[in-house]
């Protein structure tokens, strides 16, 4: 079972993955220090299970997980993909690329990018805390609604529940199920 501390109601809920100790606790000491709440992961599984939990406002993923030196570990980028979608998430590198940020910024067939920012862990802290600072500002301290697409709220649903617990939810809620995930 993964430990996950309280939150602080009064404090943004940060997941930080990172499989470079030295770098993930110095980050986080930083992070808290800006009065953020910081949840430390050390690898894919335990981001993958921390972030399922849905208790984070944001989550910041190493890109190489698993392996630094591994060019063709992209497990941070893979979670950014496929958990939790509505959880905004900054993906950070030692080996930025081109390709790399194109592949995390780029929407996909649901008009989703996988991440909202990608940074070298090289940038300056404080470049590194204003792009956090941007997104937490764009994402989750927002007086308004970020607009969203049913395109991409059927993703957001779908990826979050299975069918079974769609259909029952719906059911619950006397809304027809065929309606909202787009069957005719």
């Amino acid at each position: 079972m993964i430990d996950v501390k309280e939150n602080n109601k009064n404090k943004v809920s940060i997941l930080l993955a990172d499989n470079n100790e030295e770098f993930r606790e110095s980050f986080a000491e930083v992070l808290e220090s800006k009065d953020y709440d910081i949840t430390q992961a050390t690898n894919p599984q335990q981001a993958k299970e921390l972030l399922e939990t849905g208790l984070f406002q944001l989550a910041i993923l190493d890109l190489r997980l698993i392996d630094d030196t591994d060019k063709q570990d992209k497990s941070g980028l893979e979670i950014a993909k496929r958990v939790m979608r509505s959880v905004p998430k900054l993906i950070m590198t030692t080996y930025p690329t081109v390709q790399d940020a194109v592949e995390a910024l780029r929407p996909d067939f649901h008009d989703l990018p996988p991440a909202v920012d990608y940074c070298a862990k090289q940038d300056e802290t404080k470049e590194i805390i204003a792009a956090i600072d941007n997104i937490l500002a764009r994402y989750v301290d927002s007086e308004q609604p970020q607009s969203i697409n049913l395109k991409q709220l059927r993703h957001m649903i779908n990826d979050s529940f299975n069918e079974g617990e769609l259909r029952t939810l719906f059911f619950d809620l006397d809304v027809p199920y065929d309606s909202v995930n787009g069957e005719n």
